[in-house]
């Protein structure tokens, strides 16, 4: 009895090469987005510490701020903004961002220090200490 090895043509393999390069890229970019997250949250802690925020105010106070606009950019308000939202109520770096309120000018944010429950192995909010 002869065995057949089944033969891939170039093809194929380079398809397959093309595809696990695809998943390698999207995990380093996934990497990227939650390193520039703890960047961002980060920067916030050290430029507006227990202050109240809004994007606008976050986007006029990096132009006297390096460390905030180092992770800002050039974004506008409403995409820093967008940021905000899809950063809040997650913890990360020791702290929150949350949303306190809303008015005219877009929603107010706060960021609280949280600390890992052993017990429950939940986060608490420490701001209410």
């Amino acid at each position: 009895m002869t065995t057949r090895i089944e033969q891939r043509s170039p093809d194929t393999r380079l398809d397959e090469r093309v595809a696990r390069l695809e998943v390698l890229v999207a995990q380093l970019l996934r990497q990227h987005d939650v390193d520039d997250d703890v960047a961002l949250m980060r920067a916030l802690v050290i430029s507006v510490g227990g202050h109240v925020f809004n994007a606008q105010e976050l986007r006029q106070h990096a132009r006297i701020d390096v460390t905030l606009a180092a992770v800002l950019g050039r974004r506008s308000a409403k995409a820093i903004g967008r940021r905000l939202r899809r950063l809040a109520n997650r913890p990360m770096a020791g702290y929150v961002l949350r949303k306190t309120a809303r008015d005219n000018r877009g929603s107010i944010w706060c960021i609280s220090t949280t600390e890992m429950h052993a017990d429950a192995g939940i986060e608490r909010d420490l701001s209410s200490r």
